[in-house]
């Protein structure tokens, strides 16, 4: 993911456009990407700071480098290191400053640099040569690169583009996808992925195009920057649509200034292949728990939308079917963002939801699991760190 001084825009008229690699800059940078990527393969085995001192001695033109920075970011990311193994660094340093400086406070001559290690060694039962090198492990340059997730120049340079829209969305109030003419698999996706990433979002139909409202993390009072990652990581399937249009408020410098990013189908960022999102951990815990409960209810991942007054649907994460009356209940779980989208399901619901519906809600948010009118045969579940079984089955009526 890149940083925000590693993204500029275009702007004009009130829109904001990343800039994105034209034809030629990525001629240009292609060579640069390659010995890059290269450069990144062979570094396994190699500190951080020999990569990084290896990765800036690979040249390119003065008006390439914010995007050469971008490039090494990106190839960052696919990076796995670790501190090298050994002694403890943290427990090192103590050992050694401690000893330090009792020699500062009784020197009458310069403190002898290798007497204070051999004693920190003595005291941790190992040589000089270990405490030395453990000292600043844990610094960035130091660290020992385990691997590399390969990518091909071509694609690095694809990914520059991609990433560009992704960081423009930590600065969206709100993120509006209109789609259309979508495979249900394809709508499927879009709605698994904005619940895989725990996004506050609404859905509206109309026959088979389709607007998806998603909450931006400016417009959060805490947890912007995760939830901005989470909306970020959301984009690429988005962006795989066959028809869409998406359109994001942002809020661009230190004034904040008010301008509009708009992504269609037909911009070279669109992408055609989008990872599929699977269940979210929690949801997949709670699925393992409740079916080792003997019940007759069985419970399984939901692809149903359960419409609401007007043109705005729901989409929950479970259904569970009595295996004896036939009857469906859904559970959706809310994102631990915003007390306010909590009170606007329950609205929802109160105004006519023709489906049993439980609402898991974190215990953070602190809403009552009486704020909900149960006479509409829907339910809050208030949870703690996690959802239980017990008290779903519970509600359901099989406990």
């Amino acid at each position: 993911m890149l940083t925000s001084d590693l993204v500029r825009f275009r702007k004009s008229g009130g829109k904001a456009t990343p800039r994105y690699l034209g034809a030629k800059t990525k001629d240009r940078v292609l060579p640069v990407a390659a010995e890059l990527v290269a450069t990144y393969r062979a570094s396994v085995g190699r500190t951080l700071g020999e990569l990084d001192d290896a990765a800036s001695a690979i040249g390119h033109e003065a008006r390439d480098r914010l995007v050469v920075l971008g490039l090494r970011k990106l190839c960052d990311d696919r990076l796995l290191a670790d501190r090298p193994d050994g002694l403890d660094p943290v427990a090192t340093r103590a050992e050694v400053f401690l000893r330090a400086a009792k020699a500062h406070r009784e020197a009458t001559r310069p403190i002898d640099r290798d007497l204070i290690l051999a004693g920190a060694a003595e005291a941790l039962g190992t040589r000089v040569a270990d405490v030395d090198a453990a000292l600043f492990a844990d610094l960035r340059a130091a660290q020992v690169i385990k691997g590399f997730d390969a990518v091909t120049p071509s694609d690095l340079l694809a990914s520059y583009d991609l990433a560009l829209a992704q960081a423009a969305l930590f600065r969206a109030t709100r993120v509006t996808l209109r789609f259309e003419g979508a495979a249900p698999a394809e709508v499927r996706a879009v709605f698994r992925a904005a619940r895989f990433h725990g996004l506050l979002f609404s859905i509206a139909r109309q026959a088979d195009a389709f607007e998806v409202v998603v909450d931006g993390p400016f417009s959060l009072f805490g947890s912007a920057q995760k939830y901005g990652f989470r909306l970020a990581m959301f984009l690429p399937t988005a962006l795989s649509l066959p028809r869409f249009e998406l359109r994001a408020d942002l809020r661009l410098g230190a004034a904040k200034e008010a301008v509009e990013m708009v992504i269609t189908h037909a911009d070279d960022v669109a992408c055609r292949h989008a990872a599929p999102e699977a269940a979210r951990p929690e949801i997949e815990r709670l699925v393992s728990a409740f079916r080792a409960l003997p019940s007759e209810w069985a419970v399984a991942p939901c692809d149903e939308l359960l419409p609401l007054p007007g043109q705005a649907v729901i989409v929950p994460d479970l259904s569970f079917t009595s295996q004896r009356s036939g009857e469906v209940v859904y559970l959706e779980m809310m994102g631990f963002w915003s007390r306010d989208a909590v009170w606007k399901r329950i609205e929802q619901i109160e105004r006519g939801l023709d489906a049993r519906l439980i609402v898991a809600v974190k215990k953070s948010l602190r809403v009552s699991r009486e704020a909900l009118d149960e006479s509409t045969g829907s339910s809050l579940l208030v949870f703690g760190t996690a959802p239980s079984a017990k008290e779903v089955l519970a509600l359901l009526g099989g406990g």
